[in-house]
């Protein structure tokens, strides 16, 4: 996206007191809001949902840009697959230059490159540990053909909250603490993809990323009846892209790093790093999805070398489209968690497991 025209909608949508131009421009653009919130509204109305066989958790979010769906997938299957539950991961794959679906899992995933797949499911396949990743539009014909001749005990919905072919047995919907709802209207005046009364379908409402200045009392009207779980990201190591290495966060505060990411809340992965009082002396952000020219990696590189950086930190996401390319410099990749807030882990737990038991018992009657 244009550089200036981002920045101008970054202020219509989440700024309190835009400037003249950006708060001309919203008024230009809120009838539009509403004819897009209304067909949001209409599609999620006539939807026909159809079961898959197997408990649906769906992770998505109301808002565009990053609000740690890739974690929260990472963190269900962890949960799930402690318990000898064994998983699939839908995804549609943004990004990807390839058409059909894929399936990654242990036979293929070396020989799949992100431009064939999309970034995020090679990353889901590595923070997910192996469980299959199932990558393409058509997410129920993805699923039946992988599951043909498989015992598949649950499936992981990525972006889900706006998919509605499939029926979920839970939703969980992700909102960006330090953003929110921005302005509260839907696109292109506001960061909505669907009005805030579609947060009544959510069974799960997880804020994340909340910080001091989190005001998450706008949410309380669209949340009654619903469990409200608040989150921290934090990271508490990073591992070498080339090699078999990992340093804790500890040996690393006061080193001067440059950050290279491409993600849809950028700023948010600066103002972690910094938080732990790494220095960031510089940061090459691109959009969301981005795919990393040799030029871009020349220039990072050069400046890292100028300011003498200790090395280049990036994120998992993006690490699966470097790690192809030629690196005369250390880099280092952030190793990113979720920290649920009072006994917010036991519950989110709780919901996953009592999703499972239910299914079951519905099964065996």
């Amino acid at each position: 996206m244009n550089t200036f025209l981002d920045s101008t909608l970054q202020q219509v949508w989440y700024d309190k007191k835009p400037s003249f131009f950006p708060q001309a421009l919203k008024v230009v653009l809120t009838p539009f809001s509403y004819l897009y919130g209304l067909g949001a509204a209409s599609g999620r109305s006539s939807a026909k949902e159809e079961e898959l066989g197997c408990p649906v958790i769906s992770v998505g979010n109301l808002t565009v840009g990053g609000t740690g769906k890739t974690i929260f997938v990472a963190k269900i299957n962890e949960i799930l697959s402690c318990c000898d539950h064994h998983g699939v991961i839908l995804t549609r794959g943004y990004g990807k230059q390839s058409y059909g679906n894929i399936f990654i899992d242990e036979k293929n995933a070396q020989s799949l490159t992100p431009d064939k797949t999309g970034d995020e499911p090679l990353s889901l396949w590595k923070e997910c540990k192996g469980t299959p990743v199932l990558v393409g539009s058509d997410r129920i014909k993805n699923f039946r053909d992988y599951s043909i001749n498989k015992k598949i005990d649950f499936a992981l919905l990525d972006d889900g909250f706006q998919h509605h072919a499939i029926k979920k047995d839970l939703n969980v919907c992700l909102i960006d603490g330090s953003r929110l709802l921005g302005n509260g209207l839907t696109l292109p005046a506001g960061p909505l993809r669907e009005p805030p009364m579609a947060l009544n379908h959510a069974d799960l409402i997880v804020v994340t990323r909340l910080n001091e200045q989190s005001d998450i009392s706008v949410l309380e009207k669209y949340c009654v009846g619903k469990t409200l779980l608040k989150t921290t990201f934090s990271f508490s190591s990073v591992e070498s892209l080339k090699k078999s290495e990992k340093v804790a966060v500890d040996e690393i505060r006061g080193k001067k790093v440059v950050l290279l990411s491409g993600l849809g809340n950028n700023l948010q992965l600066r103002e972690m790093v910094e938080k732990e009082k790494i220095i960031v002396v510089k940061h090459f952000s691109f959009p969301d999805h981005s795919f990393y020219t040799k030029r871009n990696i020349e220039e990072c590189i050069a400046y890292a070398q100028k300011e003498k950086a200790d090395f280049i930190l990036t994120t998992g996401k993006d690490a699966v489209k470097l790690r192809s390319m030629t690196f005369e410099f250390p880099v280092f990749i952030a190793q990113v968690t979720v920290n649920f807030l009072g006994n917010g882990e036991k519950v989110f737990s709780e919901h996953l497991q009592g999703c499972l038991r239910n299914l079951l018992k519905k099964n065996e009657n």
